[in-house]
């Protein structure tokens, strides 16, 4: 089994991103995620890049909008960024309606991310939304886009792990681990064997330390 990757994330954009990278480099780990991306010119990057750290990926903190999320994928392919994560979730929305925003806002916005090579993640399961497997095997193959997949919570679907990988596979692109509970060997096993995608966010650094050292 491969080495599982880190990619540390500042929860609520609480850190810049020179100083989150700062904290990645001290956990032993080559990649960030950002809230955003604003403020980080080629000048940032550069300095990023010259202490060994990556920016992996971005994520949504405004109201989901295909004009926000367009930007979004914007900054990514300017700058390099492979992946878009979409918190998407019913804010003062109907579940339905969540459901329909996000299956529109996907099926617009994948071509464009394609042309740029962005992967586009939707965060499933959360608390209140996308809560079936199934449902969202059914959401990624009706947007049928290579660069549409799932980030992986795995806190949001205690004792039912292994049925989402086992559903999802390889519509799995990333993993959320901010636990050290969440890392039990079988899950984690399950995931990396099936999907095949060792790569996983965390905000704590510790856990990103860990992450590196799991085969």
């Amino acid at each position: 089994m491969a080495k599982l990757r880190a990619v540390l994330c500042a929860p609520s954009g609480e850190l810049t991103a020179v100083e989150l990278a700062g904290e990645a480099v001290s956990a032993g780990c080559g990649a960030i995620g950002l809230v955003d991306g604003r403020g980080v010119c080629g000048e940032v990057l550069a300095e990023i890049r010259a202490m060994g750290v990556e920016i992996e990926c971005l994520s949504c903190s405004e109201p989901l909008g295909s004009e926000s999320l367009w930007g979004l994928v914007s900054r990514a392919g300017e700058l390099g960024i492979g992946h878009v994560l979409i918190p998407a979730g019913p804010a003062e929305q109907t579940y339905s309606q969540a459901y329909d925003q996000l299956y529109s806002l996907l099926y617009e916005i994948a071509p464009e991310a394609d042309e740029l090579g962005v992967k586009l993640l939707v965060d499933a399961p959360q608390r209140a939304f996308l809560l079936s497997p199934l449902e969202v095997r059914g959401l990624i193959d009706v947007v049928n886009s290579p660069n549409v997949g799932v980030c992986f919570s795995f806190e949001h679907c205690r004792e039912h792990e292994l049925d989402w990988i086992e559903v999802l596979n390889a519509r799995i692109f990333v993993g959320w681990i901010n636990s050290v509970s969440d890392m039990a060997g079988k899950t984690l096993a399950a995931w990396t064997e099936l999907a095949g995608k060792p790569f996983c966010l965390t905000t704590e650094g510790a856990i990103a330390a860990e992450l590196g050292k799991v085969n």
